[in-house]
Formats: C-alpha cells, sequence, structure tokens
C-alpha cells in the first residue's frame, strides 16, 4: 500500500513537471485515496524509514504549543480550525 501510494504521489508530480499550466489551473494532486491522520503519519513514517511515537494529547495543548511555537517562528503554525479539521478526518 505504501509504495503505490508513493508512486501514485511521484507520477502525479511528474505528469505536472512535464505540462505547462496556466496560473488559473487547479489541479487535485491529492487524488482520491483518504486517510486518517494517524494512518497518514504511519504512512510517512514508514516511507522515510523511521519510527515514531505518536502521544495524544487534548486538542487545547495542542494548540497552546501551536501558538507558543507561532511565537518563537514568527509564524501561524496551526489554527483552532486546523485542529477541529484534523479531529473530524
Amino acid at each position: 500500500m505504501l509504495k503505490n501510494f508513493l508512486r501514485k504521489q511521484e507520477c502525479q508530480i511528474l505528469s505536472l513537471d512535464q505540462h505547462q499550466l496556466s496560473e488559473n489551473t487547479v489541479v487535485d494532486a491529492a487524488g482520491p485515496d483518504t486517510f486518517e491522520y494517524r494512518e497518514f503519519l504511519d504512512i510517512l513514517s514508514k516511507g522515510m524509514g523511521r519510527r515514531n511515537i505518536l502521544i495524544p494529547i487534548p486538542d487545547w495543548l495542542t494548540l497552546m504549543v501551536g501558538q507558543l511555537m507561532g511565537l518563537l517562528l514568527q509564524d501561524i503554525v496551526i489554527t483552532e480550525a486546523e485542529i477541529r479539521g484534523l479531529r473530524q478526518g
């Protein structure tokens, strides 16, 4: 499954590189596959050859850490809406 997923993404990227796209072109680069957040993280970890430990934390803590990182990076790291979206799948 992982090899098929990664191969499909590589083909989509190569296809985009070979075509001239106009400024107003919309490209569906995600494809029809859908993954739960945890499943997607597992796919990425395996693809990078890494083993990660996932520790569930409450949404308020995710937002607080994101805001702290945002202050350090002078950027918006994650918003409440994004957290809700990740929870909904």
